[in-house]
């Protein structure tokens, strides 16, 4: 018999190994970034609840100020300047909360790239081991015939059936091994795949509360307290 008669590849199990090894080491990597995302997410959120409560003690401290004060300026023009010099902060705070996702998006976008050669690099060196390993069971088995050529051609055909057997036993046994590793490996990607959905829910959710303060936030600075003269200030 000739081992090509083998119908299932070796190489092509492993290679279905790697691929859905890969494919888990790219979902866990989706997976960090979204549970990085919801920590910056919530960090955020109570950085901006602080600044609005922030700002409500100032407006609220402003106006006591105001109330001992005979003023220089107008409530109209001292709502306009505060008006200016918060959005400003906040206009600084956007610019500087932007080039800080755009550094971190480049960093992960490095680190992916970097990844991606070790992997493949790794991936050909393993290829090129196993190639020489092939190369070397066959110069194994060529030096082993040879041998056996001396012995008489009833002993060189018995040895090859038993030779051939036994490569055909292992063969599929390495099979079955790359089979059940890359099940088990399906099932890790199944379960990372369930985290990843739910993070990203979560995530959504983060957000929406993110989206709230924020307007809040923007509330208090565009809706100032009254006087205690009655008057409201108007931008």
């Amino acid at each position: 018999m000739d081992e090509n008669s083998i119908p299932v590849s070796l190489i092509d199990a492993i290679k279905a190994r790697k691929q859905m090894e890969r494919d888990a080491q790219l979902l866990a990597n989706r997976i960090k970034l979204l549970q990085q995302e919801e920590v910056k997410t919530w960090k955020k959120i109570e950085e901006t609840r602080k600044r609005t409560k922030e700002i409500m003690t100032k407006k609220r401290h402003q106006e006591n100020e105001q109330k001992q004060k005979s003023g220089h300026l107008s409530e109209r023009e001292r709502a306009m300047s505060e008006k200016r010099q918060t959005n400003h902060m906040i206009r600084e705070e956007r610019r500087k909360e932007f080039e800080n996702l755009k550094d971190s998006i480049q960093i992960a976008k490095i680190e992916e790239a970097k990844k991606t050669r070790m992997e493949r690099n790794l991936n050909d060196r393993r290829k090129r081991e196993h190639l020489e390993s092939i190369r070397e069971e066959n110069e194994m088995r060529k030096n082993a015939v040879k041998a056996s050529k001396e012995k008489g051609k009833e002993k060189i055909n018995h040895l090859k059936a038993k030779k051939y057997e036994e490569f055909k036993q292992d063969y599929k046994k390495r099979i079955e091994i790359e089979d059940i590793e890359k099940q088990n490996t399906e099932k890790e990607v199944m379960s990372m795949e369930l985290l990843e959905m739910e993070l990203i829910k979560r995530l959504q959710n983060t957000q929406q509360i993110q989206q709230q303060v924020t307007q809040d936030l923007e509330q208090a600075i565009s809706h100032p307290r009254k006087s205690s003269y009655g008057a409201k200030a108007t931008f």
